[in-house]
């Protein structure tokens, strides 16, 4: 028997599909399919460390 190895090539991800908005204080982070997850600073107005803010999501 012979055994054939497929590998499957992914394309790299186009900036605009992780991060429509890019700024510079973003933070891009690798993700093994080639593609990328990218994190920015959120401010929000609280008192202390400890306060709670409600949000909605959806």
């Amino acid at each position: 028997m012979t055994l054939i190895s497929l590998q499957t090539f992914a394309a790299a991800w186009e900036e605009k599909l992780y991060n429509p908005m890019p700024d510079a204080e973003d933070v891009v982070l690798p993700m093994p399919c080639d593609g990328a997850m990218v994190f920015r600073k959120v401010y929000i107005p609280l008192a202390g460390p400890l306060d709670d803010y409600p949000i909605n999501i959806g």
